[in-house]
């Protein structure tokens, strides 16, 4: 098991990107604006508003004393991929870049909801020279166990991690998601420190959660609303009993935040990752040199 311990992307850490922000008119102070009237703020926050007011005139959306005059929407295109949900996707034409400057070391990257055939990641030191490159090949080559699988169209892995980095504070890390002619697209991007727990064993695994509504009537019709699913992730982790006090303390770190977690070292053959929230974790104790966790992550959406 192996964890990736977050650090925040925040819009001073994003240097440089091609992502255009050009979603909204940037709010002025100076504008009244209708019910239904949308803005951007950039900045500190790169976040969309909507005005729910008419005569809505000089009233900064940012400020909590403006919750009754604008709603927030959620961030502009450039910086949906680090606002903490998959599904709010960022889009390029072609190819995404970000040139990152990290404030704390960092050792690995994940992606999820991916739409692009190759991810690049190159690291420089502070005069530029280049110290890590790596492009990862996204087409999915899992299934193929026969030349029949040929004929199918091809499949691409739509999440990634690449973690044998490694980029301290100084250095830059250039991220390029490239689709060829497409359009490339990825949902949440999450830098930090890969921190490796454990062998996940027998009895780990993902369970789905599916916020779908199916109904029957009395008759026994059935109605069915489709909705979002995710996957929750149990895993069953030897690790040595003398190293249960550090890892009891960085999991209770980890509460409450989002973060991504794979079941073993090769997540880009084996798919065994997921962003989710830690819910729970039990050691178990076995008075030998080797000690047993469970450790419980709902999957986010």
């Amino acid at each position: 098991m192996i964890v990736l311990i977050p650090e925040k992307v925040t819009s001073e850490k994003v240097v440089a990107s091609n992502v255009p922000m050009t979603d909204r008119p940037e709010w002025a102070v100076g504008v009244s604006y209708s019910i239904g009237d949308q803005v951007m703020v950039l900045g500190s926050v790169n976040l969309i508003y909507e005005s729910v007011t008419d005569a809505n005139l000089g009233n900064d959306p940012t400020l909590e004393s403006s919750s009754v005059q604008w709603l927030t929407i959620g961030a502009i295109n450039r910086f949906r991929a680090f606002d903490d949900e998959v599904n709010t996707i960022t889009d390029n034409s072609g190819k995404i870049t970000y040139t990152l400057a990290p404030a704390k070391l960092v050792t690995a990257i994940s992606f999820f909801e991916l739409s692009a055939k190759t991810i690049s990641v190159v690291v420089k030191d502070a005069s530029l020279a280049v110290t890590y490159t790596n492009t990862i090949n996204l087409i999915d080559t899992s299934e193929i166990l026969t030349f029949l699988d040929y004929i199918d169209p091809i499949q691409f892995m739509t999440s990634a991690v690449i973690d044998d980095l490694v980029a301290i504070p100084g250095y830059t890390i250039e991220i390029t998601i490239d689709a060829g002619v497409g359009t490339a697209t990825v949902g949440f991007i999450q830098v930090g420190k890969r921190f490796y727990v454990g062998d996940s064993t027998i009895g780990s695994g993902f369970q789905l959660r599916d916020f779908s509504s199916i109904t029957f009537d009395e008759f026994g019709s059935v109605s069915i609303v489709r909705r979002p699913a995710t996957r929750d992730l149990t895993l069953v982790v030897a690790v040595k009993t003398k190293g249960l006090g550090p890892i009891q303390a960085i999991l209770t770190d980890l509460r409450a935040q989002i973060t991504t977690w794979w079941s073993h070292e090769d997540f880009n053959q084996t798919g065994t990752g997921i962003v989710g929230i830690l819910s729970n974790f039990s050691p178990s104790f076995t008075g030998g040199d080797v000690s047993f966790f469970t450790v419980e992550i709902k999957g986010i959406i």
